[in-house]
C-alpha cells in the first residue's frame, strides 16, 4: 500500500511489522508456548486492544503488539494465534471471519496476511489525511 506522503510509505509496509522470528511453521512445542505469550501480552498490552474506532490507531497497535512479541521471541506463527485476542467489536468479528476463510480469495492465514488485511482495512488514505 503507498501513501500520498512518504512518510507513511514504511509505515503501511506489512514488512515493517515482520518479527524478529519470522518462522511461519506451527509445531506443537511452539503452540504449547502460545498460551504463556498470551498471558504475558494480556498483562503488558491490556490498554493496546484495537476496535477501530479511530482506524489509523492501527499503525500504533501493530508497532506495540510487534515490540512486545519480539521482547517474548514469539515467532510470526504464535503472533497470528494470539493477534485476535487484542482485537474487539466489528474489528474482532470481522478479523476472524476472514481468517476463517484461509484458503480461498481474501483468506488470511499467516502474520504478513494478517498485518496486510489490518493496514488495508483501517491505514487508509481517508485516514491518514485526518
Amino acid at each position: 500500500m503507498r501513501s500520498n506522503n512518504p512518510l507513511y510509505d514504511k509505515l503501511l509496509s506489512y514488512r515493517y511489522y515482520r518479527l524478529a522470528n519470522a518462522t511461519l511453521d506451527r509445531s506443537e512445542k511452539d503452540t504449547a508456548k502460545v498460551k504463556d505469550h498470551l498471558k504475558r501480552m494480556k498483562l503488558t498490552l491490556k490498554n493496546e486492544i484495537f476496535d477501530g474506532k479511530d482506524p489509523i490507531l492501527v499503525l500504533y497497535f501493530l508497532r506495540k503488539f510487534v515490540d512486545e512479541a519480539n521482547i517474548l521471541t514469539m515467532s510470526e506463527a504464535q503472533a497470528y494465534l494470539v493477534l485476535p485476542y487484542f482485537l474487539s467489536g466489528t474489528v474482532s468479528s470481522q478479523f476472524r471471519s476472514v481468517k476463517r476463510s484461509a484458503g480461498t480469495t481474501g483468506g488470511i492465514s499467516c502474520w504478513p496476511e494478517a498485518v496486510h488485511y489490518l493496514l488495508r482495512r483501517y491505514a487508509t488514505p481517508l485516514a491518514i489525511r485526518e
